[in-house]
């Protein structure tokens, strides 16, 4: 029973500590947000997002492809034989 009280306390001074603490991490907002009364100035930063075209370039050509040769196999494909399993033995 001690031991679980020790550890509600904890956790209700670890739960006090953070809600009296200030908050300080930045937020971040689209450019022409409005920024809620809650909330610092000092605390907001604005992202502006802004596309660019790349330049125009010249099509590049690639070099034309030639077809390949077919490869005839010499063996012939017997799928109705049997696969050989390899031994195993169970020790």
């Amino acid at each position: 029973m001690a031991s679980n009280l020790a550890k509600r306390l904890d956790r209700l001074e670890r739960l006090i500590r953070e809600r009296t603490q200030p908050d300080t991490s930045p937020l971040y907002f689209r450019e022409g947000d409005s920024i809620p009364e809650e909330i610092a100035p000092e605390r907001v930063i604005f992202i502006k997002r802004v596309l660019i075209d790349p330049p125009e370039r010249e099509e590049e050509e690639l070099p034309e492809m030639q077809a390949e040769a077919k490869v005839e196999s010499t063996a012939p494909v017997n799928f109705d034989r049997p696969l050989r399993y390899p031994n195993v033995v169970v020790v």
